[in-house]
């Protein structure tokens, strides 16, 4: 039977948020073509249907840190044999916590609403 994965809490996507800024993980986003994720998360390429993994799960945005890297490397890019994801909601609600984050790190101040 699947493990039921848990969505990440904000607290989670702030720490993943500050790690990324402080380049402990390598992303999706470093990719510059999206059908290298396979090459670099190299667990994707063993996958029977990564589509339709991809689609059940409502993949977003996938990640994993570097110290997690193999000790080979692919065109300069690190390789993996595991990867973490985010789906669509937890890459939305990423990406807002990410301003917050980016602010915090310019400023030093973190905005407070009224």
């Amino acid at each position: 039977m699947a493990k039921t994965r848990q969505p990440k809490t904000d607290d989670e996507l702030r720490e993943l948020s500050l790690g990324i800024h402080n380049g402990r993980y390598f992303t999706s986003a470093h990719l510059d073509r999206p059908e290298d994720a396979t090459l670099v998360f190299m667990v994707l390429g063993m996958m029977e249907d990564l589509s339709e993994w991809a689609e059940r799960n409502k993949v977003a945005f996938l990640y994993e840190e570097l110290s997690k890297a193999g000790p080979r490397s692919f065109n300069g890019m690190p390789s993996f044999f595991s990867v973490q994801f985010l789906d669509h909601d937890e890459f939305a609600r990423l990406k807002a916590i990410d301003l917050v984050v980016l602010d915090f790190m310019r400023t030093g101040k973190v905005a407070v609403s009224a």
